[in-house]
């Protein structure tokens, strides 16, 4: 008897184990179909993408090129809000950045 990874719900039983989490094949997108389909005007996603926040890959990237830190000093700072916000206020008081980072 060979057990193997499946999807559940499959009809793999009795070898049914849990679904390997790596595997592609396990992920199932069905549309809703309770859900009607939604569109919005281009103004209003606009206006929703200049209301939100800073993403932390940007953050990276602007970190490394406005503050001159390496990849990984960058990755620390913005892997926590908070900690990147008081750098950022660490810095606007005047501190050297490559100071502030550490």
């Amino acid at each position: 008897m060979t057990l193997r990874p499946c999807c559940p719900g499959t009809s793999a039983a009795p070898h049914h184990v849990a679904p390997n989490p790596q595997s592609r094949s396990c992920v199932r997108f069905f549309p809703e179909p309770d859900i009607p389909s939604t569109l919005l005007p281009r103004e209003v996603v606009e206006r929703w993408a200049g209301e939100m926040e800073e993403l932390p890959s940007d953050k990276r990237k602007r970190y490394q090129g406005e503050y001159g830190l390496d990849a990984e000093m960058a990755r620390v700072l913005t892997d926590d809000m908070f900690v990147s916000e008081y750098f950022e206020a660490t810095v606007s008081h005047g501190a050297p950045p490559a100071e502030a980072a550490k």
